[in-house]
């Protein structure tokens, strides 16, 4: 309990943002006819990840992507040019409550962002930005308590659901909104290793809707994405009560097929993996996060650098 009350102030409820960082997926679906990913949490959780206590929690978090090269189902660049970049800022609140549930804390939490994209490439040159698709948790659990070999150990389960409010156009190659409904529920978990070295992960998996209003470039009466697997890992050091440096990273795999009006697209699996260095700091009601991720071994996806910035202000 003395670590809980100790990085209560540096993460008091940090549920962890649900960036729209991959709505530049659609850009593929014009010329190859790639059903795209929705945009999932690639990083945008990390240190302190499990730590979380009762209270209000306040989350502005501004990410910037950029990739240059688009790559095929073997990993391989695909040719011709490519230049995309990305901005999200996302708004988070989120309530966790004093009711008990299952040995934890009950909470909720809805998450909205605004979205721009600019695309220039040789098959299509697009930009656009406007409200993305809102998350909301109407169920969360939060463990505060808990030890694991001996160490303490925080955790919560998170069901959160994404409406397709984002600006959305057939005809249009940057679009905000994936037009699907989507369940991404997760695991977090941070555990202490020392009384200084903490190591987090966010265990995701993401069902995907069916978008009946597709692209007309597929000239298909209807889309959707394959599942897919994703994870956050972090391992941070806390240099001073106000600082922790580290490094973190996440994996993405998509584990079914994209499927073209109910028929499975061989080959349409996505994959990558972004690992980069972090530094934390806080002092007793707001806490500063800036992550920088390399971006490798991408299948089906552009491949990119992504910087992360984050404010949290628990109350």
């Amino acid at each position: 309990m003395a670590h809980f009350k100790k990085f209560k102030t540096i993460q008091a409820m940090f549920v962890g943002s649900f960036i729209l960082c991959c709505i530049f997926n659609t850009t593929l679906s014009t010329e190859a006819q790639d059903v795209p990913l929705p945009p999932v949490n690639l990083g945008q959780s990390g240190f302190l990840d499990g730590v979380a206590g009762p209270g209000w929690l306040f989350e502005a978090t501004v990410e910037l992507f950029s990739s240059d090269e688009f790559k095929g189902p073997s990993g391989d660049t695909l040719p011709g040019d490519a230049d995309l970049d990305t901005w999200v800022t996302m708004i988070h609140v989120a309530k966790i409550t004093e009711k008990r549930l299952l040995g934890g804390f009950y909470g909720v939490e809805i998450l909205v962002p605004i979205v721009g994209i600019d695309m220039d490439m040789s098959f299509v040159n697009d930009k656009n930005s406007g409200l993305g698709d809102i998350t909301v948790s109407p169920f969360l659990i939060q463990w505060t308590d808990g030890r694991l070999f001996g160490k303490p150990f925080y955790a919560r389960l998170n069901f959160p659901v994404t409406f397709p409010t984002g600006d959305y156009n057939e005809s249009r190659a940057a679009n905000i909104g994936s037009n699907i409904w989507r369940f991404n529920p997760y695991f977090a978990f941070t555990i202490f290793l020392t009384p200084k070295l903490e190591t987090s992960w966010r265990l995701h998996y993401l069902w995907n809707g069916k978008n009946d209003s597709p692209p007309h470039s597929f000239g298909a009466q209807s889309i959707e994405p394959g599942d897919a697997f994703h994870l956050n890992f972090a391992l941070s050091y806390e240099i001073n009560p106000k600082m922790r440096v580290g490094i973190a990273g996440y994996y993405l795999k998509q584990t079914t097929d994209d499927r073209i009006d109910g028929v499975g697209v061989p080959n349409s699996r996505e994959k990558v993996f972004g690992i980069g260095p972090g530094i934390m700091y806080g002092d007793r009601s707001s806490t500063y996060i800036v992550n920088y991720y390399f971006e490798d071994d991408a299948e089906n996806r552009p491949e990119g650098d992504r910087l992360v910035f984050r404010y949290m202000s628990s109350f």
